[in-house]
């Protein structure tokens, strides 16, 4: 038996020598669908399959908060209250970071900067991570006088000591803003994962040190991680989470907030963004394989009718069927076995392309290695395996069972060979369709995203950004000179506008006056941005109605204020907004001196209404503010700034970046459009590259029939046309299934479409519309060229 098959095998490799553009065809067809679904599968699994690599990853949450703005963080005292002992949980740790940011070497460019987050003495044990090499952090590290040592990761540790374990009780120097010295006393594991959705993670861990004066801040947030003691509930945790908010509350007035604990397993709350895309792509990925197999069926097909001959003596000197079905099946086994090699090779080829594609700024997991290892070695073969049985079985079944009689005489079964054009046409238009829909939804989403009036301009703007050690947190003047002074620095470099202002709103405007009976469903958070005169001309705001600050009011501390026109229309219906007043939420009443066209400053979807305000900078200096102005940043202009940031705050750390918001807003959606746009392109292919091999094998086979209905006179456009609606009427049953499918199917990508219909009968038609244009090319180019042959030479041929 053995010996047999290892015959069959060898037959199988001379057969496809001999044929080597059959043999190319399938065995790159298949490598190209496997390996697409392996690369997204390699992508996902580490996200959405595996288990994460903590010890107790299922008894870890992330904890927040939730309040009538929606979903929020808890407040920093919150966080202190639950880390003095609960009932509910073994560890409660968060992080904060990054501390200091800087280069290894001093001309390493910024893009290669080390990232440097504090952890809380908890945050090792909560996680259970133990230092693969050297000791963790000691309590009395952890004070504010505390030594300043670090734990660096597997790759830092590769990267600055050659992975030498003399690396203990070295110093790490880091260079650039923020850039500090630290001594090495231990190296993380190689498999730590930092447990933030970052695409970046850090290099160094330090000792965290808590401010308690940050407990009376209501400004001061923090989002951490706990660990559940075995057998409670997260119901349970909450009801202790929300004693901690009552008595927070009620100590300290200006956290009078009513907020409800959220509790979010960890693996949700590092991936949940990204679930729904991967999840979608991985199905296309495997409707994008089906209709590869359905081609590679037919090709082997359409091989095997032109070997009918062949078959047919073997059985007529008295070769079995079984023996017979099991060369042709080995046949196609070495087609697979050759497929899965070129799929491997594919996948990790493609998922290079896929991570290239990624967005920075957007949310998605990067920290995670992902690579083939044996659970994405096992899906290829499992997937190998069942097209085999799809490719391979079939057509060695229907192989064997043809009359050898009509296989002698070159004739075959009309009605077995039209039924199995049929469904090999059906199926490939249903599962093409599907993809189709989706990826111009996805398309359209991106498309409408992309071109939105967003009321402003942000393109082109850059941004810079001092942040003060810790220990100047809440020095007034030390942040206002930090501002004012790098502002006065760039205005130098580019000679325009630069304004100052701040990306988080200083405060919210309430409901509006005489207003406090707002519908909850109606919900208005008006966000009102401090910024300064020039803050207009940089982002070139549209004045709709009133006036703009001018150059003194916008550096004062007055009470007023500039709204969207949404803000205006939804406070003060039918009426002139100018001159009215609003409360802010520190109840101070501000005039409205102007109105600006309606602000989009989020791309995504919100239950609540989007609307924005403006009021003059204050001059009680929280925090030092951003720096704006329109205009790229130069090498020498970013070198300069550092310089001056450095003389200007020796322990400060400097950002400088390009503004790009709708680039890290659109990166997820542009990311998506891209990938469901290749699947569709490669879908479109496949289903024309199917259909055109499956009417010209059936134009092939009826060629006899062809020259006799021409010899007798029938009109060649009559037979073209016919041969196109013998394939246009299952395509048209399977583009009917197929969007009956996206119907509902589509409804599961929802949460991914902003302002566009999952049923949106726009893209359904473009689908359809397109899929039968696609069709109709396919069958047309064989029946016209099937039509042209000479009737005298198409009856000799037969």
């Amino acid at each position: 038996m053995t010996q047999g098959i290892g015959q069959d095998f060898r037959h199988a490799l001379r057969h496809l020598r001999a044929h080597p553009g059959y043999g190319a065809a399938v065995v790159l067809t298949l490598a190209l669908a496997i390996g697409g679904v392996t690369a997204v599968f390699t992508l996902a699994d580490p996200l959405l399959f595996k288990p994460l690599p903590y010890p107790n990853a299922d008894r870890i949450v992330r904890l927040g908060a939730s309040s009538d703005v929606g979903r929020t963080m808890m407040y920093y005292a919150d966080y202190l209250w639950l880390t003095q002992g609960t009932a509910s949980f073994e560890a409660v740790a968060q992080f904060s970071g990054p501390e200091h940011t800087g280069t290894l070497h001093e001309d390493d460019p910024p893009e290669t900067d080390v990232l440097v987050y504090a952890v809380p003495p908890t945050f090792l044990d909560l996680f259970g991570v133990q230092p693969a090499i050297g000791r963790g952090f000691e309590p009395h590290e952890h004070v504010p006088a505390g030594a300043r040592v670090a734990l660096i990761t597997h790759g830092l540790w590769q990267r600055a000591f050659g992975g030498s374990a003399a690396a203990l009780g070295k110093s790490l120097k880091l260079h650039g803003p923020g850039g500090a010295t630290f001594d090495v006393i231990g190296v993380l594991p190689r498999d730590f994962v930092f447990p933030d959705f970052v695409n970046r993670a850090p290099g160094v861990l330090i000792p965290g040190r808590d401010d308690l004066a940050d407990a009376a801040r209501p400004n001061v947030m923090a989002s951490p991680f706990a660990l559940l003691k075995r057998g409670v509930s997260r119901e349970q945790a909450a009801i202790e989470i929300q004693r901690a908010f009552d008595e927070v509350r009620r100590d300290n007035p200006a956290m009078s907030v009513r907020r409800s604990p959220v509790i979010t397993p960890l693996k949700d709350a590092l991936f949940t963004r990204v679930r729904k895309p991967l999840l979608t792509l991985l199905a296309l990925t495997f409707l994008v394989m089906l209709l590869a197999f359905a081609n590679i069926t037919h090709l082997i097909l359409a091989r095997i009718a032109a070997r009918r001959g062949e078959i047919a003596t073997r059985q007529a000197l008295g070769g079995s069927r079984w023996r017979t079905g099991r060369l042709l099946f080995v046949e196609s086994a070495a087609l697979a076995f050759l497929g899965l090699a070129g799929a491997l090779l594919a996948g990790r080829i493609t998922l290079d392309a896929i991570l290239g594609l990624l967005p920075r700024g957007a949310h998605v997991y990067r920290a995670i290695d992902v690579g083939l290892d044996a659970r994405v070695f096992l899906l290829a073969c499992g997937l190998t395996l069942v097209g085999l049985m799809l490719f391979g079985g079939v057509p060695a079944l229907k192989a064997v069972r043809a009359d050898v009689r009509g296989g002698l005489q070159h004739q075959s079964s009309r009605s077995t060979s039209r039924w199995g054009m049929s469904s090999l046409v059906f199926a490939q238009t249903a599962t093409a369709i599907a993809v189709l829909v989706a990826a111009l939804l996805v398309a359209a989403n991106f498309s409408r995203l992309a071109n939105a009036d967003l009321g402003y301009d942000p393109e082109g703007v850059s941004t810079a950004y001092l942040t003060l050690p810790r220990t100047a947190v809440g020095d007034q003047a030390r942040a206002e000179r930090a501002s004012t002074e790098l502002r006065r620095r760039i205005a130098e470099f580019v000679g325009r506008p630069v304004a100052l202002g701040s990306g988080i709103p200083g405060m919210h405007l309430v409901i509006g006056l005489g207003r406090v009976d707002w519908p909850k469903e109606r919900r208005m958070v008006t966000s009102a941005f401090p910024v300064s005169t020039e803050f207009r001309d940089v982002f070139r705001l549209r004045l709709a109605a009133g006036r703009w600050f001018s150059a003194e009011e916008g550096m004062s501390a007055q009470p007023l204020v500039v709204v969207d026109a949404r803000t205006a229309m939804l406070l003060w219906p039918g009426q002139n907004p100018i001159g009215q007043l609003a409360r802010d939420s520190e109840g101070i009443e501000r005039r409205v001196i102007g109105v600006v066209e309606p602000l989009k400053t989020s791309l995504a979807g919100t239950r609540f209404q989007q609307s924005t305000a403006f009021v003059p900078l204050r001059k009680t200096w929280r925090a030092p503010l951003t720096t704006m102005w329109r205009g790229r940043i130069t090498p020498a202009m970013r070198a300069e700034l550092r310089r001056f940031a450095r003389e200007l705050e020796p322990q400060g750390r400097l950002s400088i970046s390009e503004l790009n918001l709708v680039d890290r807003q659109l990166g997820q959606p542009r990311f998506l459009a891209t990938l469901l746009g290749s699947l569709a392109a490669v879908a479109g292919l496949l289903t024309l590259i199917g259909l055109y091999g499956v009417v010209s094998h059936n134009a092939v086979r009826r060629t006899r029939e062809v020259g006799i209905r021409i010899a007798l006179g029938a009109d060649r456009g009559a037979i073209a046309r016919l041969v196109v609606m013998q394939t246009l009427m299952p395509a048209i049953l399977g583009m009917a299934l197929g969007l009956a499918i996206s119907v509902w199917w589509t409804e599961t990508i929802r949460s991914l479409l902003v302002g566009i219909e999952p049923h949106d009968w726009r893209v359904f038609a473009s689908s359809a519309v397109a899929l039968l244009a696609i069709v109709g090319l396919a069958s047309w180019l064989p029946a016209r060229r099937a039509t042209r042959i000479d009737p005298m030479i198409a009856l000799r041929a037969e």
